[in-house]
């Protein structure tokens, strides 16, 4: 399990790689951003960043930000 500062670290990080992307983060938006270590507690080798923009039955639609040297195992 991750602590709470290296998840508000990974969601600031996320929403910088998104920035640099193009892509406009809101306040309310990195917030939401879900980090998923999957239980694995290194973060910085295994796990993603998740924003979900929408959630639907019919359709989501959501960005996944890897930072540097991150995998999804």
């Amino acid at each position: 399990m991750i602590t709470k500062a290296t998840y508000a670290a990974a969601q600031k990080r996320a929403a910088s790689l998104l920035t640099r992307t193009g892509i406009a983060i809101s306040t309310a938006e990195l917030a939401r951003i879900a980090v998923a270590d999957f239980g694995l507690s290194d973060l910085e080798r295994t796990g993603g960043q998740i924003l979900t923009l929408v959630d639907k039955a019919e359709i989501a639609v959501k960005l996944l930000a890897m930072l540097p040297n991150q995998v999804l195992p």
